[in-house]
């Protein structure tokens, strides 16, 4: 592993390495979002029969309820890339029969998605929104105008900058480099431009917007 010093870019190799180890207590570690996930899930204003990317899905903690907002007719595609969370998403898909739930093992930026994606689901992925690579990808799959929330840690700004420090100590593992933490979704909006941030927490360190793909992010 590259001990524990983030790079300037996404490693995929070190952020292999962390959910290896991160895996099988992650779901505990990550209580205090849950109630951003919920929200996240909300904004995307799923209808039924849509399909929906949860974009390193992880353990699947969204994926009930993404599965259930589409509902029987919809799909939900969850691409994640380490083993040992898709193998923990798979007992809870399986345990929950979700069928309308398909996994994809797979990096972001290599991922084979079949169709067209009426939302994206970004929930703490903060080393694909800084791949460009993996934007790409994804934004290849999605139809235009297709509903795009993404909730993760950002750098304080202002008087709360002052916890920065303590921030990054807190977010150390669950990310692979802190290049662009002022303003993550920078990149994305190259594919969604009108993605505003409409809600900070965590006094600063953490924000959730949304916007829509672009016309003609498809190929």
């Amino acid at each position: 592993m590259n001990g524990l010093r983030l790079g300037p870019l996404p490693d995929r190799d070190f952020a292999l390495d962390r959910y290896r180890v991160l895996a099988a207590r992650y779901d505990a570690s990550c209580r205090l979002i849950e109630p951003v996930r919920r929200r996240a899930i909300e904004l995307l204003g799923l209808q039924p029969g849509q399909t929906v990317l949860d974009v390193a899905s992880g353990t699947g903690k969204s994926l009930p309820a993404l599965a259930a907002a589409v509902g029987p007719r919809g799909r939900v595609i969850a691409i994640e890339q380490s083993p040992e969370m898709v193998e923990i998403a798979g007992r809870r898909i399986a345990d929950l029969g979700l069928v309308n739930v398909e996994q994809l093992l797979s990096p972001v930026e290599e991922a084979r998605i079949a169709g067209v994606a009426d939302a994206v689901l970004l929930h703490y992925t903060h080393d694909v929104l800084r791949t460009p690579a993996a934007l790409r990808r994804l934004f290849a799959a999605v139809r235009p105008q297709a509903t795009v929330v993404v909730a993760g840690y950002k750098l304080a700004a202002g008087w709360r900058a002052l916890f920065n420090p303590w921030f990054r100590a807190r977010a150390h593992g669950y990310l692979s480099t802190f290049e662009g933490a002022a303003a993550p979704w920078s990149q994305l909006m190259q594919h969604v431009p009108d993605f505003r941030v409409q809600e900070e927490y965590f006094l600063g360190s953490g924000y959730l917007g949304s916007g829509h793909a672009a016309p003609g992010s498809r190929p």
